[in-house]
């Protein structure tokens, strides 16, 4: 399609003061009357301030009905109305360059073309053209191309100088890590979001579309035209979330009456992703932007060259195009531009800068022999900046393009900040002096953020080709964007990483340093997946505050498992944010197992500020169900706590916790009285059978006058003693047991003694028994029984359960010796048991034997 762009010089820029702002304004009238003259830079510069200054007069004149809104909002929107005007004042601003440095590169080497720079951006009328008539036919303009092929200097220098310079609003944006959202909101208002006065403009306040409405009501009947560039970014830097937002958000705004106009630019092989925006076509309407033709290659190298008075020799444009035929399939525009940058930089070093040679291009550039011509020029462009380095600036000049390279290979934009922290072992000065270099030579570039902030990223994707990664780098990388992702996302919602992306952080945590920011969602993140030894690393390289931080938002997580974390994890900390945090989970948690592990955090820890605040809470009626709960767990934990709590509770709580306790444990009683009573039945019914068989005659006398009498005689004895011994016993332990686990304080101190007394008691009233059955009338002795029964049961009792002292072995050796001492000092008094010293040995044996084993077992489980 010809082009009818003009290619004269500007006639005068009287024409464009007073340019046509008819709102059905065609693309025939804003080509065919293009009042951009490549070329000419003074007139070109007059057209954009001309054309930028009919959208002032608009705002000015939208301005004066702002008296008539209400009075909360007419701060905001003056406000706003001044940030229009300053955003375009720049255009309106552009310095007449007519005395430019003659020796100034033309070229822009891998930088792109930029507004100011319309007046030198040759080769792409016809690319123009074509996109303003497809930008006229939809709202929604799909730009896509090759790497290289210039779709950002075609959105600024192209199309942008045009539609300013004919009266209508170019907003060209890079969102890159940002919903396009917000950046099309902060490219006004920068401050938007913290600012009060104008928090009507906020994403939760107002939306796109009511925002881009506020804009173009000041624009008047101007047409606003919103160029996305590098969206590829879009897909492969923005978190989900925020896609399908401005999915929703974008059909919003075309579906609408809104004047305006979107350019979506990226990559061809990202065009496929465009299918989320379904809703709003977006392959109805796109254009490829093609590598130069001859044609166009040939007047972007000769044309710059013409404006400083230099010219080529005879045939060496066709050499140099041919050239680049060969080095790729099409002509580059990133290569011409890099091949014509190189040759006019050495040009200036000649005596007589006016014209470029042969010879000039046929020098080699590059390593040994290296090459000639654009193979050399190509192929040497990064080795000849990095070669004017020292080899220490050049061995960081390498790191810090690494660190301008994300894992996939693409460019990203980093602040020198996080520059430095990924060279933490580099001197920061070098690092500002490598970078200083890095500019000059314009093997990267600086932006500034919202805050004034630089970011420096490479300069174009052709050098992504001579930087290499290897796989460990790339996983380093990948793991510094998964974090600078992440972090955000922590500090606004409380998201932890994934899982699998934990795993990853957590492989490499000796090998790579990590932000305190980025330590406190590792951190947070080990604890919300229950990793105790990483989450314990972790908490090593945090400071206290930051670590409580970190846990008192856990404790407001939605899952149950991740409180229950952080609940553990609180005790650390004794004072009154953490405090109230552990009490809240403890009592008015909504999941029954938060707050019962919460009360055991805080028991097994005895957390005296977190118990004086569930105190406070149980005396609260809107939470003295869950409080009371709550205290009976710590009171059965912690004996003392009973002091900290009001009295008329205390007895209260007390009840409660030793009715708990009995159901809890009367199973261990009964349990332990059985045993008891097999232990009795053992151990007396053996030592007192054997004396009770025995009578009057001795044992052999026993056996050799009647044997079968004998035999029945002892047994009988033994299951009779044995049945009055173990029911004794029996009590004893239960009593034991019960107290044991179902009180505390002084009664458990002094259990031993009190089991001691008690089974005593019980085997003095089973002596009255024994005498009753085995005795004659005329020889019943009952308080002899009694008494002997009585120190029987207290003495074996008491080193039975006598405070450990010693081994098992040596413990049941002491109890049965004892059992051995007060059968022989009961029979040989005759307070009792009348019978040979060799069965009161056997006696105090057997019973010392089965009293410590009755006392001192393990209580079986309970099966479920």
């Amino acid at each position: 399609m010809a082009s009818n762009i003009s290619r004269t010089n500007y006639e005068g820029s009287k024409s464009a003061a007073t340019p046509a702002i008819n709102a059905a304004r065609t693309v025939k009238e804003i080509v065919g009357g293009d009042k951009i003259t490549v070329g000419d830079i003074k007139g070109s510069y007059a057209a954009i301030g001309a054309g930028a200054q009919v959208n002032i007069t608009k705002i000015q004149q939208a301005t004066s009905a702002i008296h008539e809104m209400e009075s909360l909002i007419q701060k905001a929107e003056r406000t706003l109305a001044a940030a229009i005007q300053s955003k375009i004042d720049f255009y309106t601003n552009l310095i007449e360059v007519s005395n430019f440095d003659s020796r100034k590169n033309p070229y822009k080497d891998l930088l792109e073309y930029k507004l100011e720079d319309a007046p030198f951006f040759y080769g792409r009328f016809t690319a123009i053209e074509q996109m303003l008539e497809k930008m006229q036919q939809n709202k929604l303009t799909v730009l896509e191309s090759d790497s290289g092929s210039g779709k950002t200097s075609l959105l600024q220098a192209g199309l942008a100088s045009r539609l300013l310079a004919n009266g209508d609003f170019p907003l060209y944006i890079r969102p890159y890590d940002r919903s396009p959202n917000q950046e099309i909101r902060r490219a006004f208002l920068p401050d938007y979001m913290t600012q009060p006065d104008i928090s009507r403009y906020r994403d939760d306040n107002m939306t796109l579309r009511g925002f881009l409405k506020r804009i173009t009501f000041y624009l008047g009947g101007q047409t606003l035209y919103i160029f996305l560039d590098q969206f590829e970014e879009f897909f492969t830097v923005l978190q989900p979330a925020f896609q399908q937002q401005f999915v929703k958000e974008l059909q919003d705004c075309i579906s609408s009456d809104l004047r305006v106009h979107w350019v979506l630019s990226l990559r061809k092989e990202y065009l496929s992703e465009l299918r989320i925006f379904e809703s709003v076509n977006p392959f109805s309407n796109k254009y490829f932007l093609p590598t130069f033709s001859r044609e166009e290659a040939q007047e972007v190298m000769e044309k710059p060259a013409d404006l400083k008075g230099v010219s080529f020799a005879e045939n060496l444009v066709n050499r140099i195009i041919d050239d680049l035929h060969q080095q790729a399939s099409q002509v580059s525009p990133t290569q011409t531009q890099l091949v014509c940058h190189t040759l006019f930089d050495e040009l200036m070093q000649e005596p007589n800068p006016e014209l470029f040679t042969h010879a000039l291009y046929d020098k080699r550039r590059g390593v040994g022999e290296g090459a000639s011509g654009a193979k050399g020029i190509l192929n040497n462009h990064l080795l000849s900046v990095l070669n004017i380095l020292n080899p220490p600036e050049r061995q960081l000049a390498k790191l810090i393009l690494e660190a301008l390279v994300n894992s996939k290979g693409q460019r990203v934009l980093v602040s020198l900040t996080d520059l430095q922290n990924s060279l933490m072992s580099k001197d920061n000065k070098m690092i500002e002096a490598v970078v200083k270099v890095l500019l000059d030579k314009r093997l990267i570039r600086r932006e500034t953020d919202e805050n004034g902030t630089p970011l420096y990223e490479l300069t174009h994707d052709y050098l992504l080709a001579e930087i290499e990664l290897d796989p460990e780098t790339k996983a380093r990388k990948a793991i510094q964007e998964l974090l600078r992702r992440a972090v955000p996302e922590w500090e606004a919602r409380g998201r932890l990483l994934s899982e699998s992306d934990l795993q990853m952080v957590n492989a490499f945590r000796d090998r790579m340093e990590f932000s305190d920011r980025e330590t406190i969602i590792i951190y947070a993140s080990s604890i919300g997946y229950g990793e105790k030894e990483n989450s314990d690393y972790w908490r090593g390289q945090l400071r206290a505050n930051e670590a409580k931080s970190v846990l008192l938002t856990l404790s407001q997580s939605q899952r149950a498992f991740v409180r229950i974390e952080a609940a553990t994890k609180l005790i650390e900390f004794n004072d009154d944010d953490a405090a109230e945090q552990l009490a809240a989970l403890a009592v008015t948690d909504d999941d029954d197992e938060v707050r019962e592990m919460a009360t055991i955090a805080i028991t097994e820890s005895n957390h005296s500020a977190a118990i004086e605040q569930v105190v406070g809470m149980a005396l609260d009626s809107t939470t003295v169900s869950n409080a009371e709960s709550a205290l009976v767990t710590i009171r059965d934990g912690i004996t003392a706590v009973s002091s900290q709590i009001p009295p008329s509770l205390a007895k209260r709580i007390n009840r409660q916790v030793r009715r708990n306790r009995w159901q809890n444990n009367k199973y261990k009683c009964y349990t332990t009285a059985w045993r008891c009573a097999l232990g009795g039945f053992l151990g007396v019914g053996i030592g007192l059978g054997l004396i009770m068989a025995n009578g009057d005659k001795t044992l052999s006398d026993l056996f050799r006058l009647a044997p079968e009498l004998a035999i029945s005689l002892l047994l009988g004895s033994i299951v009779l003693n044995g049945t009055i011994g173990g029911m004794a016993t029996m009590g004893g332990g239960f009593a034991h047991a019960y107290f044991q686990q179902v009180f505390d304080g002084r009664i458990k101190q002094w259990l031993w003694v009190m089991s001691s007394v008690i089974t005593g008691t019980l085997l003095g009233l089973s002596m009255i028994l024994m005498v009753q059955f085995a005795s004659a009338a005329n020889e019943r002795r009952y308080l002899p029984g009694l008494l002997a029964g009585f120190l029987i049961g207290v003495v074996i009792t008491f080193f039975s359960t006598m405070p450990k002292r010693f081994n098992p072995l040596i413990h049941s050796i002491i109890t049965m010796l004892f059992g051995v001492v007060i059968f022989i000092v009961i029979g040989t008094t005759g307070l009792s048991l009348n019978a040979e010293p060799i069965l009161l040995v056997v006696a105090g044996i057997t019973t010392g034997a089965g009293f410590f084993w009755a006392f001192n077992q393990q209580s079986p489980k309970r099966l479920a």
